[in-house]
C-alpha cells in the first residue's frame, strides 16, 4: 500500500511535466521568434504600453527619476554614437547623423521648438516594435545563466505618438534591447522553458483572436523588464529568474557610413548614475587587426576553442564596432589558418554573422531581422532555416528534462 501511494504521489509530481511537454508541440513563432503583426500592432506596443520603447527605457531607471533625468539618460546614450572618438586604444569614427536624424527631431517634436534643447517626450519616441525574442538557447553561453529576453525596434523616420502608423516609415536602423536573465540555476531554467512553452497553446490569429496569448506574453515580459528596483543585487530564488542585466545592440546605415553594428551596456546602480555606455563587440576584433600577425597567432594557438565556439577574445582585441560592407571588404582574413578554423572564427564575429559569412542575408540588408516587411518576411534565410530549428530543438530538450541532476549545477 505504501509503495502504491508513493507511486501515485510520484505520478502527480511529474504529471505536469509530462503533460506540458506532450500537450502541444513547440510553436517557434509563438515561443521563440515572435514577429506576428497581431502582436507587433497591439496597443501594448503603443505609448504607455509595456512594450513601447519609452516604457522600457523608463523601467531602466529608479522610480524617483524625473522626466528630465530620463531624457538625459537617453540623450547620453545617443551621443555615444557621435562623441566617442576612441575605444580600447582604437580610433572610432563618430556617426554624426544621430544628432540631425534622431536627437534633434525628437527634442523639437517634444518641445514644439526648433533649437534641439529641452526634455524628450518618451511618448514620441521614434521606435517601432519589430519582434519579441526568447533566446533561451543562450543559457549555455558563458555569459548567461538562463538565456535572454529581447525586444527589437526599428528607428522611425520621425518622432510620433503612433509608432504603429503605416504613414511613418522605418529606417535602416534597428535597436535590440537584450535582458540577460541571471540567478536561480537549473531549476530557474526549467521554469523559464516551461513558462515560454505554456503560452504556445493560446490562439493568436485573426479569426480566433489573440487576447489570451497577449496577456500570457505580457506576464513573461513584465517579470523581466522592470529594472527600477534592481539597482543592487537581489538574493537568488531557486524557482524564477531574479535579476536581469541589459545590453543594447544596434545595426544601422541611417546615421553614418559604413553600415555598422554597436553594443552598449547598462552601467550604474547602487547609488551610482545609470548610463548606457559603448561596450565594444565581445567577439569582434577591431577592424585594424584583420589579418594581423597578432590575431592570426591568437587564433592558431586557440584553434580547438575557436572551432567549438567556447572562447573569449582577449580584451585588447575588442573594437567599438563591427563594420559591414558589400563585396567582401569586411571579410575576416587569417593567412596561414585553415579555412575551417577561419570560418569558425569569422561566423562568430558580428560582421561575419551579418554579412560576409552568410551572403544570403544581403536580401534583408545586413539584418537577420529586417526593419522592412512584415511577419516572417522580416527574417533572414539563416534565421528561418538554421537558427529557429536549432533554438526549437534546444527548448524541446529542456522541456523533456525531469531533473537537474545531470547538469552538475547548484540550483
Amino acid at each position: 500500500m505504501r509503495n502504491l501511494l508513493g507511486a501515485v504521489l510520484l505520478f502527480w509530481t511529474l504529471f505536469p511535466l509530462f503533460s506540458l511537454a506532450a500537450s502541444h508541440p513547440v510553436d517557434p513563432f509563438k515561443e521563440i521568434e515572435i514577429v506576428d503583426p497581431l502582436v507587433m500592432r497591439d496597443s501594448r506596443a503603443a505609448p504607455g504600453g509595456p512594450w513601447h520603447f519609452g516604457t522600457l527605457i523608463r523601467k531602466l531607471l529608479p522610480s524617483q527619476a524625473t522626466d528630465e533625468e530620463v531624457s538625459q539618460f537617453v540623450i547620453q546614450w545617443l551621443h555615444e554614437y557621435d562623441t566617442v572618438t576612441s575605444f580600447n586604444g582604437f580610433n572610432v569614427r563618430p556617426r554624426l547623423g544621430v544628432r540631425t536624424r534622431v536627437i534633434c527631431p525628437w527634442l523639437n517634436a517634444s518641445t514644439g521648438k526648433n533649437d534641439c534643447t529641452g526634455t524628450l517626450d518618451l511618448k514620441k519616441a521614434p521606435f517601432r516594435l519589430l519582434a519579441i525574442v526568447n533566446r533561451f538557447d543562450l543559457r549555455h553561453s558563458p555569459t548567461s545563466q538562463n538565456g535572454k529576453l529581447q525586444f527589437v525596434f526599428g528607428v522611425l523616420s520621425k518622432p510620433t505618438t503612433n509608432p504603429l502608423s503605416p504613414s511613418v516609415f522605418v529606417t535602416s536602423f534597428s535597436v535590440l534591447m537584450s535582458y540577460e536573465l541571471v540567478g536561480g540555476g537549473c531549476l530557474a531554467s526549467r521554469h523559464w522553458a516551461r513558462r515560454w512553452h505554456r503560452i504556445g497553446k493560446y490562439a493568436c490569429d485573426s479569426s480566433a483572436g489573440c487576447t489570451d496569448y497577449l496577456e500570457a506574453l505580457q506576464e513573461i515580459t513584465d517579470a523581466v523588464t522592470d529594472l527600477r528596483g534592481n539597482a543592487c543585487p537581489i538574493p537568488a530564488c531557486s524557482h524564477v529568474p531574479t535579476q536581469a542585466r541589459l545590453e543594447v545592440h544596434s545595426n544601422d546605415l541611417a546615421i553614418g557610413s559604413p553600415w555598422q553594428l554597436r553594443r552598449f551596456i547598462l552601467q550604474g546602480g547602487c547609488g551610482k548614475i545609470r548610463q548606457l555606455k559603448l561596450a565594444g563587440m565581445s567577439r569582434t576584433p577591431d577592424t585594424s587587426l584583420n589579418n594581423s600577425t597578432k590575431l592570426i597567432d591568437w587564433v592558431s594557438k586557440n584553434e580547438v576553442a575557436v572551432r567549438s565556439g567556447n572562447y573569449f577574445l582577449p580584451k585588447e582585441f575588442i573594437g567599438a564596432s563591427a563594420d559591414e560592407t558589400v563585396g567582401g571588404f569586411s571579410k575576416w582574413r587569417l593567412n596561414g589558418v585553415s579555412e575551417e578554423t577561419r570560418f569558425a572564427f569569422a561566423k562568430n564575429t558580428c560582421n561575419g554573422c551579418h554579412s560576409d559569412e552568410f551572403p544570403n542575408i544581403f536580401s534583408t540588408g545586413f539584418f537577420h531581422l529586417s526593419t522592412f516587411g512584415e511577419g516572417k518576411k522580416k527574417l533572414s534565410s539563416f534565421v528561418l532555416n538554421e537558427e529557429i530549428p536549432r533554438r526549437k530543438k534546444f527548448l524541446e530538450e529542456w522541456l523533456r528534462r525531469e531533473t537537474c541532476e545531470d547538469t552538475h549545477e547548484n540550483p
